[in-house]
Formats: structure tokens, sequence, C-alpha cells
């Protein structure tokens, strides 16, 4: 099962990193974009490894927003913000435990410039 998401270049997502903030530099960028396209990875080895597999189309909506919520994270619907992260933080959890979801939170944070993982206590 490959994702969509896989066949972008790093490159590609590193410049979507450097457009969300600006105070990523190239270096950081390409390591961050190493770091998704990882946790994208860890999803689909996760998904495989499932005693029925996943179908495709949960795959796919997991690494979808993965991607959507680092790239695309706005504060304009907070509600909307809310329910992707609650359902991604399940999904991550379910598939890879606190460790996937921890990675993807440590992610977020450095694209985004927040703190969420010692905001909300998942630094345990």
């Amino acid at each position: 099962m490959s994702s969509v998401e896989l066949s972008i270049p790093a490159d590609l997502t590193a410049a979507r990193f450097r457009r969300v903030n600006p105070s990523i530099n190239e270096v950081t960028a390409q390591e961050l974009a190493a770091e998704l396209h990882d946790i994208i990875a860890c999803v689909q080895r996760h998904c495989a490894a499932q005693p029925r597999p996943y179908p495709a189309f949960e795959e796919n909506e997991v690494i979808q927003t993965l991607v959507h919520t680092v790239v695309d994270f706005s504060t304009s619907d907070k509600d909307a913000a809310a329910n992707e992260g609650e359902w991604l933080m399940e999904m991550l959890t379910l598939l890879g435990g606190h460790k996937l979801y921890l990675r993807y939170m440590r992610l977020f944070d450095r694209v985004n410039g927040t703190d969420l993982v010692t905001e909300c206590g998942l630094d345990c």
C-alpha cells in the first residue's frame, strides 16, 4: 500500500515548512521534512502490521491529516482544528502508541513555533 504523500519529494515538504514558518532555515526544514516522511512511513508500517489490514482510505486519511495539520495549521477554525487533532491523537496512539503521537506533536511544535507538548503535559 503506497501513499500519495510519500511520492512528494522531501524538498517540497521542506519548502512548505519554510513558507509556514519563515524562521526555519533550509537545513532545519530538510530535517523536519525527513522527520515527517519518517512518521508517515511508521504509520504505513503500523497499518500494514494490523491483523486485519487497514483499508487504504484509512491509511491515506491519517497521512493526509498528518500533513494537513502540520503544514496548514490554522487557528481560524478552532473547533475543526481540535476535532482533527483529537482524531489524529487517537489514530496515532492506536497505531504506534504514545511515542508516535509525541513525535508528531514535537514536529508540529517545531514547524508552527508552538509548545503544545509542554502545555498539554505530553512530555511524560
